[in-house]
């Protein structure tokens, strides 16, 4: 991987172009950064994707759009504390920061607003099922959704330059390097991931030239004789608001709506001690929560059930009547919770981020409540069996569409003319078309059809909103279609055929 002994400016773009026409003393180029995501698409489509999965029967009101707005704002209160000249921590914070180059509040809002971007329709589920049809067609980078969040902000966007000539079109959003950079957790390919975090990775093989050429010069080492990337400070920041979000607000907001029944959690105090109220309840829960955690930060201490069953003291001791009494208790604990995580955490001395084990463990308990009682549900799990299923035919058939519509000759070997390869290419929907053009143009995958149709049809509807999808569905899978023809899967659930497309 590509190092260098000097850090590129950290408000460069990758076009090289600085906006030009508002003062610097207006906003800064990290605060135009926040501006511009706000305005795309990427953004907006977030309010019709669900933090979790669908289930029209509960009507999650929760979506990744304020998911997103609350971990751009936990991570601008991190930078906060982080920065806080009266806690006692900060001068040897202050070391670490110094060590990377400084953090910027903007810099974490812009990523904590970006993260999602590249999270398909039905969630979790959806990311799933297209990292399964990936490898069925041979892609060995896969799908994950934070390798898609940076293709959406390098490839699949575009922003407009203009030069002594012209106004052209050119890929990307053009970020500045310390956002895009904040926006990658896992500075690595699949195949470089090895057991660093197995099932994540950061960008595709189409991006790899981009990344190292834009992004990598960015990080910071893992160590002093290693080539290997670590996240930026930045980064780090936001990964943790995304968690604190994830045990805290998306938590309130699931009680809310009455489908986590926080009060079967509830503890009392005696004495020094806490007992749940439903002792069944809780140690199914406490060894799901154990088993859970074991293989990522490790079983959680002693202590550290000790903090969570204090919190639990404080869970609503009834389901949610809509009450201004029980939405002020809620949110005072999730305030609180907010601040003792914050508190846990400091910066190190090489500039990495450090959040103290015990409430890591709470935090990442916390989390597991919402998997719990929501994600791995049976109800749920029933509609996630569908949805799979949906998001597996309708890549299957925009696949073949797109096999069909690139067709360069007839079934009889006469090749078409370009006005007739036109006519059937624009059959296509614009996006898909044109995310599968930029890939055939740029050789990612060596001149692949499989690879390169099979990456453009994910990109297509990775980009799409769930609505979207529900209307694309009619479209191509009428249920008369679909009740007469035989589907057939492999023991993956992997699609493997069907007649009559």
């Amino acid at each position: 991987m590509p190092t260098t002994d000097v850090r590129p400016p950290r408000d460069d773009r990758e076009s090289g172009k600085r906006k030009k026409g508002i003062a610097d003393d207006i906003r800064s180029e990290h605060e135009r950064d926040v501006d511009r995501i706000m305005y795309s698409y990427y953004f907006r489509r977030l309010a019709e994707i669900t933090q979790v999965s669908s289930d029209d029967e509960n009507g999650l009101r929760h979506n990744r759009m304020t998911h997103s707005l609350k971990v751009a704002q936990v991570g601008r209160r991190l930078v906060q504390y982080l920065e806080n000249p009266l806690d006692e921590k900060y001068e040897s914070n202050r070391l670490g920061i110094d060590a990377v180059g400084g953090i910027d509040r903007n810099v974490v809002t812009a990523a904590g607003l970006l993260h999602d971007f590249g999270h398909p329709p039905f969630g979790h589920i959806g990311e799933l099922q297209l990292n399964k049809w990936a490898e069925g067609h041979k892609l060995e980078d896969g799908f994950e959704g934070n390798a898609q969040t940076l293709r959406v902000i390098l490839s699949l966007t575009a922003h407009q330059r203009r030069d002594e000539h012209a106004t052209r079109s050119q890929p990307g959003m053009d970020l500045t390097r310390a956002v895009v950079a904040a926006c990658v957790k896992y500075p690595w390919s699949r195949q470089e991931a090895g057991m660093r975090k197995p099932g994540k990775w950061g960008y595709y093989a189409p991006d790899a030239e981009r990344f190292h050429r834009f992004v990598a010069p960015s990080l910071s080492s893992l160590s002093d004789d290693s080539e290997a990337k670590a996240p930026s400070l930045e980064a780090e920041i936001m990964d943790w608001a995304d968690d604190i979000t994830y045990a805290v607000h998306d938590l309130q907001d699931f009680y809310a709506d009455g489908i986590i029944p926080l009060h079967h959690l509830r503890h009392n105090q005696r004495g020094n001690n806490y007992e749940p109220v439903n002792p069944r309840e809780f140690n199914d829960f406490w060894q799901y929560v154990t088993e859970k955690l074991h293989d990522d930060s490790g079983p959680p201490s002693h202590e550290a059930r000790h903090i969570f069953e204090e919190y639990a003291s404080r869970f609503p001791d009834s389901s949610y009547n809509g009450t201004r009494e029980e939405a002020a208790r809620i949110g005072s604990l999730a305030s609180e919770i907010i601040t003792d995580a914050s508190k846990a955490t400091n910066v190190m001395k090489n500039g990495r981020l450090h959040v103290a084990p015990n409430m890591k463990s709470v935090i990442g308990a916390l989390k597991e409540i919402t998997w719990y009682y929501v994600i791995d549900h049976p109800d749920l799990v029933s509609v996630q069996i569908g949805q799979r299923a949906r998001v597996d035919e309708m890549c299957a058939r925009l696949y073949k569409r797109v096999h069909w519509c690139f067709r360069k000759a007839d079934s009889d070997g006469t090749p078409f003319n370009k006005d007739k390869q036109w006519a059937l290419r624009r059959r296509l929907p614009t996006s898909l078309r044109e995310f599968t053009e930029e890939l055939l143009g740029s050789g990612a995958y060596d001149g692949n059809k499989e690879k390169t149709f099979a990456r453009a049809v994910i990109d297509y509807v990775a980009s799409m909103t769930e609505p979207e999808f529900d209307r694309l569905w009619q479209r191509m899978c009428p249920g008369e279609i679909y009740s007469k023809r035989e589907v057939k899967f492999d023991n993956y659930g992997r699609y493997l055929g069907d007649e009559g497309v």
